[in-house]
């Protein structure tokens, strides 16, 4: 670790960015320097001001880079960073001209006007409130849905789950993940289950949680059903969630049962999906 460096910039252009991994390649400039970015980077804007340790590269195409390994994001500060940004259409209904029209009305305050006052960008001729409106729920969409990409990433998740965790929970996302994890391994988010009980465990759950037993009891269940057993033994299928959860079968047992009172599976001499 010793050789890890530390880098401070602004986003000067998105050279290219992978929607799906997040990752990005940068020019971030510092201190009048301008230097190339690789990395897990999600959603770069430029204007946006990065803190970012990792490690100097050389690319036998490209030339000395460097490599992003963590990072902080603060948003822009100065009227030029805050106009670079919003003129770069992060946010819906404002480019260029809007931006600079905004930014000269409100300079170093337009993104708190954004966020906490949209009305008062009805001042601007050619923006009606509800104009306004639709630009704050924008920019307050694309903030929480960063942040959330921010949070899912320095836990190892894929991205790419943000969209579709906002689109549900809208600001509440990071909450909600945090009183229940396993809710990702539902079919709609298709998480790994590996990846999510690490992220659980990580978030200091009790590794005999009520929630992370059943998450893993349903996981065994789907992964059977999708290898072409529609029943499972019962006995069999506890056997197996305690391996996975390392965990004492009675505690897997209990957890059947509750599942099976919440008719979530069926508990028989077999169990098995509905």
């Amino acid at each position: 670790m010793e050789d890890l460096e530390l880098l401070q910039g602004t986003v000067a252009a998105v050279v290219y960015q992978n929607a799906e991994n997040g990752y990005a390649v940068l020019r971030l400039s510092c201190g009048g320097q301008a230097v190339s970015v690789v990395g897990t980077i999600p959603l770069p804007v430029p204007g946006e001001r990065l803190v970012i340790t990792g490690r100097w590269a050389n690319n036998a195409n490209y030339g000395k880079q460097f490599e992003a390994e963590f990072l902080e994001r603060l948003m822009p500060e100065t009227t030029q960073e805050i106009f670079s940004y919003l003129s770069s259409r992060a946010v819906k209904g404002i480019g260029a001209k809007t931006a600079a029209k905004i930014v000269e009305r409100f300079g170093a305050q337009s993104l708190d006007v954004l966020e906490n006052e949209p009305s008062r960008l009805a001042e601007i001729p050619g923006i009606t409130r509800s104009k306004a409106a639709e630009m704050s729920a924008s920019f307050r969409r694309q903030s929480g849905v960063r942040r959330l990409i921010e949070f899912l990433t320095i836990h190892r998740l894929p991205p790419e789950l943000a969209v579709r965790l906002y689109r549900i929970y809208g600001p509440d996302a990071q909450d909600a993940l945090r009183d229940d994890p396993y809710l990702l391994v539902d079919p709609y988010y298709g998480a790994d289950f590996a990846a999510v009980d690490a992220f659980a465990l990580e978030l200091e759950l009790p590794a005999d949680d009520e929630r992370r037993v059943e998450a893993g009891v349903l996981f065994e269940l789907s992964f059977n059903l999708n290898h072409g057993h529609t029943f499972i033994p019962a006995e069999k299928l506890c056997a197996a969630t305690a391996a996975l959860l390392s965990l004492e079968p009675e505690i897997i047992r209990a957890g059947m049962t509750r599942l099976s009172e919440q008719e979530r599976m069926v508990v028989d001499r077999v169990a098995g999906l509905e």
